[in-house]
Formats: structure tokens, C-alpha cells, sequence
């Protein structure tokens, strides 16, 4: 059933295209294919998503001018649409979205592929926080708590404060970040749980102003230790994930 072309085998073109939310995406067809025969060959585990669901890890079994994947265990009934996630060789995580064609009691058919985006995963790439997080800090000694923290990356941090409080170059210390976990909504605001994170050190890298609100943008650098940057790591991750189950688009 597999169909590829008679340059599968060797790298080929990618036409990877920038876009301004961390992915890089092609439409290339003979690249696609060649991913699709990868993910075949090496029983990649993949992921599906829709709003709301997240399936357990499942294999492409075949594919030509559709995909044939293995039916996860928890495959709820009448989704048409779902996006397929996987990390590939070097460890980006990659996806797509296509429309569900049938289901049997063994397998789920797709549309193939047209467009594949992969996540250029940089220090720098930030994804949006849970309403409430905070974010305190010392700068020369003294306690400062931001009005917001923004975003978050592994590298850094985005905040929003009333007046222009720090300087590019300034360097911060005992930086605290609050992140509440959990539903989000007013509803569920008295009930929820919090995350903490710490960072020893970190530097402002860059000031802009908030026009709409009369407040100043703080760009901060982490200069973390190893074993802070990986709990940072591990919860951007999170979070990353925590979002593509709502179906918002990242």
C-alpha cells in the first residue's frame, strides 16, 4: 500500500517556511512521504489530539493515499478531524492535521499529509501562562512582585510591570514563578493548585512600552543552573501539551 516516489530514499528539498509562532512548515510532497515511510519503519509512536482528547501512543501501519494507524485504546466516537503528533530523530516535535475518514475495530483512516510543521525548540520559543502566575524577584536586595507574567520559555520570561523598575542589563536574583495547574475559569479559581519554579539569577534583555495599558515590557534571560533549566524545560513542555488538548492553536 505504500506509495513513494523514486527519490525517497535520499534527503530531497524541504522548503521549510518560518512562521512567527516557533514552527517551521513545508507542503513539500516527497518529503512528507519520506517522513510518513520513517514513522512506518521505525514504529514511531505518535500522539493524537483534539479538543479535549489525547490518545495513549499508537504506530502508523501503513499509508498511501491514506494513513492507516493503529486505533488507540480510548478512541472516543465521532471525531473528524485530529492532529498527530511525534518527536522525530533529532528529538523536534513535529504534527499535522488531518480529517478522520472511518474507523474499524483495529484501525483509524486518515487523509494523508499535506502540510507538516516542526517546533524549532529554542531557548527563546515562549508559550503563554495560566491566567494568575506570578512572578517575584530581587533586584539590589529588594522584594519586587511583577503586575503579570506573560509568557515563558526555558531561556526567559516576559512580565509587565507599572513603570520602567528595571534596566536592560540589570541583573535579577531569587526569581519565584507561581503557575497555577489545573481548569482554568473563574469557576475553578478557588480550587486550584500551583506549580513553583525558581531561578537563581537572570538578566534584563530588553524594555518596551505598553501603550494600551501605560505599562512597561520586561524582557528577562534566565541564567539558570542545570537543574533549573530542566524543570523550566519540563514545564513549558507541559504546559505545550497542556494546551494542544484544548485545541488552542500554538
Amino acid at each position: 500500500m505504500t506509495a513513494m516516489n523514486e527519490n525517497a530514499g535520499s534527503p530531497g528539498p524541504r522548503s521549510w517556511e518560518a512562521d512567527d509562532s516557533g514552527y517551521e512548515t513545508t507542503q513539500s510532497r516527497s518529503f512528507i512521504l519520506q517522513v510518513l515511510e520513517r514513522l512506518k519503519k521505525n514504529r514511531t509512536f505518535l500522539t493524537l489530539y483534539h479538543k479535549g482528547y489525547q490518545s495513549g501512543s499508537t504506530v502508523l501501519l501503513d499509508f498511501g493515499e491514506h494513513l492507516v494507524i493503529d486505533r488507540p485504546h480510548n478512541w472516543p466516537e465521532g471525531l473528524r478531524e485530529v492532529r498527530v503528533s511525534f518527536r522525530d530523530e533529532a528529538k523536534l516535535w513535529n504534527h499535522f492535521k488531518v480529517r478522520v475518514l472511518s474507523v474499524t475495530g483495529a484501525a483509524v483512516y486518515t487523509e494523508r499529509p499535506v502540510e507538516l510543521l516542526q517546533l524549532q525548540r529554542r531557548a527563546d520559543y515562549r508559550i503563554d501562562v495560566p491566567r494568575g502566575s506570578q512572578a517575584v524577584f530581587q533586584v539590589k536586595e529588594q522584594e519586587v512582585q511583577a503586575l503579570a507574567l506573560e509568557n515563558i520559555s526555558s531561556g526567559g520570561m516576559l512580565i509587565r510591570m507599572k513603570g520602567p523598575v528595571l534596566f536592560c542589563g540589570d541583573t535579577i536574583t531569587v526569581i519565584r514563578l507561581t503557575l497555577p495547574v489545573g481548569p482554568e475559569g473563574d469557576a475553578a479559581a478557588q480550587a486550584r493548585e500551583y506549580r513553583y519554579l525558581t531561578v537563581g539569577k537572570a538578566r534584563v534583555t530588553r524594555t518596551f512600552p505598553d501603550r494600551e495599558r501605560n505599562h512597561v515590557m520586561f524582557g528577562i534571560k534566565f541564567l539558570p543552573t542545570p537543574a533549573e533549566a530542566e524543570e523550566l524545560h519540563h514545564y513549558v513542555r507541559h504546559r505545550e501539551r497542556e494546551l494542544l488538548q484544548k485545541g488552542v492553536s500554538l
